[in-house]
């Protein structure tokens, strides 16, 4: 294609020299494939501006006529296409313009036979696509391609393509076809690609595909094989019974003709085609910046070639354009369940933001620069109805930039549960950085004792500084001084939590490897039982310190008399008072100084902690004295089982190479996650800290009637608080802004979510609300064991901890825990809940206490009813359950 034109632009022309309007939306796409190294054949454009010089004063005309069309009348319709057309293939094309065509391909020995296809301005785009409105006129020989052109030319103003200019709102006097004159490619088999589920833009590949050429499957006169290809490499067939092929005829045009007989009921593709097409299909969303609809065709030589692309039209009418989301609440709604307010959500948005881009940083010590201009750690949560989510295209974003970014995907999933990954775009990092990287993972991988000191020096002297301010005189100023010093005191020490969760996921997931590799045969659960029985977890400590409350309590008899008192708040002031309950009183101070602030709901902002209302302790004692947890003996359950799976592995692992690595991996596994539940109860400490710090915000706002009431502070984001206080707020009525926020989460209330949300374009503007929810049916699921061992028992169903029962010998089933839930658990015989993982709080807490748990049980708490006899197996996740409660006398008695 070396011959110079003037007339025609050749496929090997830089993009960068093209005019989009002038090569129309097709080409335009075609130019970008092969700019990006894509396999299309070769093509020449018609650039538009030929037809208003072929047709002249014509194209006034041809105006005059689309203006005065009728479209509710389909025949009048009809006849101004037929007038249009006979005036376009009346009219002859430039003479330059022909000889050009003459000349195209010259350069090549065999004959060619090509295709004419349309190329408007916006086809083929995002807003447009234009699909088979225009004709495509296959099989041409040379000499027949002027004519063709014309016939194409002519279809711009077909009946069909002038109605969905119609309804689509487009000029329908400005049109100027480009035409694409293509190569044929003999195709040995063909189809279309959806890089997303047109139907639901879900995270799978849909491939349809036919032998011969790609006619027949947009066209849909052949029978297709169906594909579908998620990230996990999982693919799903479809195999038809394929009894016709479309080909390239001899006289040109194409035929229809049989599959042979031994093609007909094997698949189309191999399963080497198929990822291939994937892996093609994430590329191109990752230039394109959108799902695509591909045209492909794979020859008889095997090569993968494309023949055109463009985004996705979804069923609901929308398009991407570039923002396919992607929200799921795994392990984020152990942390923020329900309802999250906006002060809570913006606190909680900016730590995870700066604790995440120090973490990347610190992977790249010569590319800081570029982490630093990402954007991806801005928008790592979302807020849908209220609710928290993971974004989690730009979570898979940020974990590509790491060395073995699959792994490391795969084990961040099983760390938080995510049961289906979502497609994201790569981040490219240079081969130099990855190498930077890959040493500075395996240091932090040796330094896990390291990485906890290091973090509790700096929190504990930033803690201790700022933890006893009294802040009952600070003005708003003060505030926000106090809050931005432990921000920055504690910046660079945060992301030492992510790197020991990166320690805690790599040794875990290789400690269950090696005992796979080389424990015993039959102890499938070895890794589960090697690491019970830890009593360093600061979780258990304020169940601890609420047993010896409780037996504090019980010591005396005119303590257990304050007990019969049914009004908390009653007890509380008594204690307070009275001189003969200085001990009491001294050591209910001591617990609210340290676990004030283990609460249900920990992390939200907007629910008082202990130090709040400190009368819901004596709530707590009594719930304990109760169930006499006096007599429990934390960590007892856990470690005999954990020394008696070392045994086992001393005596029957030999080598002792072998048992000196699953040995070193096991302490260190054990290190990182112990850390990884303390470091999560010094995030509650800072929470605690900063919902002080807002209160006292609020009541200063309150004080000065900005807000109506101090709770009302809850209602505002960081942002906007402190523009108010620094006189840089977009919005000084906050009174109204709060008005407005209240009627959004009543709302909000009433909606149910679905766990897993996926958004074309704008989050808000896709239906995501009041899902009907499909539950399983049978009396039986299956999901992850955290936790050997099994237990028989009744169902205790939580919904709301604040409201529970005792679980004392009964098996807990909820939708998901926090740290508050400890009270709960401890006295548990067995644990189930909906959400969750194998290194969420759920299942180390039930994994140290020695508590059968399994996590990820869909819906369990709708398909499990309170009092049914329950039976779950904490080693290989299974759970069963009686369709009906129990009987009252099976079922223990509800405290007073």
């Amino acid at each position: 294609m070396s011959t110079q034109f003037s007339q025609l632009i050749p496929s090997t022309a830089p993009l960068a020299a093209l005019d989009e309007t002038d090569v129309g939306g097709k080409a335009w796409n075609l130019y970008r494939l092969r700019a990006f190294g894509f396999r299309v054949p070769g093509w020449y454009v018609v650039p538009g501006r030929h037809f208003g010089a072929a047709l002249g004063d014509r194209i006034e005309a041809i105006s005059a006529i689309v203006r005065r069309i009728d479209f509710a009348d389909r025949s009048a319709i009809e006849a101004t296409a037929s007038e249009i057309r006979e005036i376009v293939l009346r009219t002859d094309l430039p003479v330059g313009l022909r000889e050009e065509l003459a000349r195209i391909f010259d350069d090549v020995d065999d004959p060619v036979w090509v295709a004419v296809r349309s190329s408007i301005s916006g086809e083929d785009s995002a807003d447009n696509s234009f699909a088979g409105q225009m004709d495509t006129v296959l099989n041409v020989a040379l000499a027949d391609v002027p004519a063709s052109v014309q016939e194409v030319w002519a279809s711009a103003y077909s009946a069909r393509a002038l109605l969905y200019r119609h309804h689509r709102g487009l000029d329908l006097a400005a049109i100027t076809p480009a035409v694409v004159v293509q190569r044929m490619l003999t195709s040995d088999v063909a189809g279309v690609m959806f890089t997303r589920d047109p139907e639901t833009a879900g995270d799978a590949c849909v491939i349809s595909s036919a032998h011969g050429l790609c006619e027949g499957v947009t066209s849909d006169v052949v029978e297709t094989d169906t594909y579908r290809c998620n990230s996990a490499g999982e693919i799903e067939k479809r195999i038809a019974e394929k009894n016709a092929r479309v080909v390239s005829s001899r006289r040109g045009g194409i035929d229809t003709v049989p599959v042979p007989e031994n093609l007909r009921h094997a698949p189309v593709l191999s399963d080497h085609q198929i990822t291939e097409l994937y892996e093609v299909g994430r590329r191109l969303e990752e230039i394109f910046g959108a799902p695509q609809d591909v045209e492909w065709s794979f020859d008889a030589g095997g090569r993968c070639w494309l023949l055109q692309t463009r985004p996705i039209v979804f069923a609901n009418g929308a398009t991407t354009g570039g923002h396919l989301g992607v929200w799921d609440n795994s392990n984020i709604v152990e942390s923020y369940p329900g309802i999250t307010l906006p002060l809570t959500f913006s606190f909680a948005r900016k730590a995870y933001e700066t604790s995440f881009r120090s973490y990347i940083r610190s992977f790249f010590p010569f590319g800081r620069s570029f982490v630093d201009g990402l954007p991806v750690f801005k928008y790592m949560l979302g807020l849908i109805d209220g609710r928290v989510y993971y974004n989690l295209p730009n979570w898979y974003a940020m974990l590509s930039m790491l060395p073995h970014a699959k792994g490391h995907k795969a084990a961040w999933d099983q760390m938080v549960g995510v049961e289906q990954r979502a497609a994201s775009r790569k981040l490219r990092v240079s081969a130099f950085d990855r190498l930077c990287a890959s040493v500075l993972m395996a240091i932090k991988l040796f330094a896990v004792k390291r990485t906890a000191r290091r973090f509790f020096a700096c929190f504990d002297r930033t803690y201790r500084c700022h933890a006893e301010t009294d802040l009952s005189a600070a003005d708003e100023f003060a505030l926000i001084d106090i809050y931005e010093d432990v921000e920055r005191e504690l910046s660079g020490a945060w992301r030492l939590t992510l790197d020991n969760d990166f320690c805690a996921m790599t040794y875990y997931a290789g400690i269950k490897a090696l005992c796979r590799c080389w424990g015993p045969s039959d102890r499938a659960d070895l890794h589960h039982d090697l690491m019970r029985g830890q009593t360093s977890i600061e979780s258990l400590a304020p169940v601890q310190s609420l047993v010896r409350l409780a037996h504090l309590f019980r010591s005396d008899p005119r303590s257990i008399a304050l007990l019969d008192e049914p009004d908390d708040g009653v007890i509380w002031r008594r204690i307070q008072r009275e001189v003969d309950c200085a001990p009491l009183r001294a050591a209910l101070d001591e617990h609210l100084k340290a676990f004030g602030d283990r609460i249900l709901e920990e992390l939200k902002l907007e629910t008082p902690s202990l130090r709040d209302r400190p009368e819901d302790l004596i709530g707590l004692v009594k719930r304990h004295d109760a169930l006499r947890a006096a007599r429990l003996k934390l960590g007892d359950r856990g470690s005999g089982v954990s020394h008696d799976a070392s045994r086992v592995l001393r005596e029957r692992l030999r080598n002792p190479i072998k048992r000196w690595v699953i040995l070193a991996t096991l302490r260190n596994a054990r290190i990182a996650i112990a850390n990884r539940e303390n470091m999560r109860f010094a995030r509650s400490r800072l929470f605690g800290l900063a919902r002080r710090i807002f209160r006292r915000m609020g009541e200063a706002f309150a004080a000065r009637g900005v807000l109506d009431s101090a709770a009302d502070i809850h209602l505002l984001t960081v942002d906007e608080i402190f523009d108010y206080v620094r006189g840089t707020a977009v919005t000084q009525d906050l009174k109204r802004l709060v008005a407005l926020r209240t009627a959004d989460y009543e709302r909000f209330a009433e909606r149910r979510p679905p766990d897993r949300v996926q958004t074309t374009g704008l989050p808000y503007l896709t239906s995501c609300h009041d899902i009907e929810i499909d539950i399983p049916d049978g009396n039986s699921a299956s999901g992850i064991g955290c936790g050997s061992g099994s237990a028989d028992g009744i169902a205790c169903v939580v919904h709301d901890a604040r409201d529970a029962g005792p679980t004392e010998g009964r098996i807990l089933v909820a939708r998901s825990t926090d740290p508050g839930w400890i009270f709960l658990m401890t006295s548990a015989k067995g644990i189930v809940v909906e959400k969750g993982s194998v290194l969420s709080h759920t299942a180390i807490v039930g994994r140290e206490l020695g508590i059968p748990t399994v996590v990820g049980i869909k819906d369990a708490t709708r398909r499990i009813a309170d009092g049914a006899r329950i039976f779950i197996d904490g080693s290989t996740g299974e759970v069963r359950w009686s369709e009906t409660p129990a009987t009252n006398r099976d079922r223990p008695k509800r405290a007073a």
